[in-house]
């Protein structure tokens, strides 16, 4: 041995430095809409949800890069949630949404009883909820409290 070493290098790999350069160039150019962390709680008539249930935020239009279907959240059994676009990042880009919620006694199966929601259907109708929130793009975070009342 002639006392010098032979460094395996990532940069000696012609193929390794070109996959590297575009990692690095769609990381830098990525075209996602900005995203706003949301957060809150569910209530019903002021106390914990009887049961997990979850969040569904449709906005209209949605953004360029984005689904035209709603962002879903869960909420636990205590009422918190995090929205989380799995396809994105957390939180939801700037726009007006419509929210609904589905918690349910009984789940609707295709061959059980039938089903029964903790819900009034006027909080599960998309045109018919009075959960209506504005992200605004200069929004750092937004904590939602939704009560839902039943009486």
């Amino acid at each position: 041995m002639d006392g010098t070493a032979k460094v395996n290098s990532f940069t000696n790999h012609p193929v390794a430095v070109v996959l590297a350069a575009l990692l690095a160039f769609a990381g830098c150019h990525s075209e996602r809409a900005p995203t706003v962390p949301v957060s809150g709680r569910v209530t019903f008539d002021g106390h914990a949800p009887p049961a997990a249930g979850r969040l569904y935020f449709r906005i209209d239009p949605p953004p360029p890069g984005f689904p035209p279907r709603p962002t879903v959240a869960t909420f636990d059994r205590r009422g918190h949630f995090h929205v989380a676009i799995p396809e994105r990042r957390n939180g939801l880009p700037p726009g007006r949404y419509t929210i609904t919620v589905e918690c349910w006694e009984t789940p609707p199966r295709k061959d059980g009883p039938p089903s029964r929601s903790y819900v009034p259907h006027h909080y599960q109708c998309p045109t018919c909820t009075d959960f209506v929130v504005d992200i605004g793009p200069d929004d750092r975070g937004r904590f939602l409290e939704l009560d839902v009342l039943r009486h």
